[in-house]
């Protein structure tokens, strides 16, 4: 969920590799298997729905993302942190495409594998990612709680004070 909220028109070629970067996390290409072949359609699949995102064309794009998170799932399985950058992934076309309901389920799941993780940095990315959505559903408690939350975790890290 590094790269959640950046708006896809930004995004170019550099995507694709970044994103197969994330999705291959230490595999060489001497290495390549069935699940890193997987990932790479994945990634590919990633690529195009954030370019037809950035064209407005949300169902092709929702499709799209949905296919590379359930091929994610099939490459690393459904608690791997791999599936959880491709959910926060998801979930950011999920988000431009007006189905933030989709979106706050993404972004839950991802957090509970970044929790299982302990990966503060994460956590605290998709708590943040959270609070927004769960402002778009106008459910103010849970996104003042979700960015609370996040804000507690940044200054324990930081101060290392409970």
């Amino acid at each position: 969920m590094d790269a959640a909220w950046v708006r896809p028109f930004r995004f170019s070629s550099y995507l694709s590799a970044a994103l197969l970067a994330g999705l291959l996390h230490g595999v060489g290409w001497a290495q390549l298997d069935d699940g890193a072949v997987l990932a790479q359609r994945a990634a590919e699949l990633l690529t195009s729905a954030f370019e037809l995102c950035a064209k407005g064309w949300f169902e092709d794009a929702v499709a799209r993302a949905r296919e590379a998170l359930s091929l994610t799932e099939k490459a690393y399985g459904r608690d791997d942190p791999s599936t959880a950058y491709v959910a926060g992934l998801v979930a950011f076309v999920c988000r431009e495409a007006g189905l933030s309901e989709d979106a706050a389920g993404l972004i839950e799941r991802a957090l509970a594998i970044w929790e299982v993780a302990r990966d503060d940095a994460k956590i605290v990315s998709a708590l943040q990612s959270l609070g927004a959505v769960y402002s778009d559903l106008g459910d103010y408690e849970r996104a003042a709680a979700s960015l609370e939350r996040a804000l507690k975790i940044i200054i324990v890290c930081q101060t290392g004070a409970k």
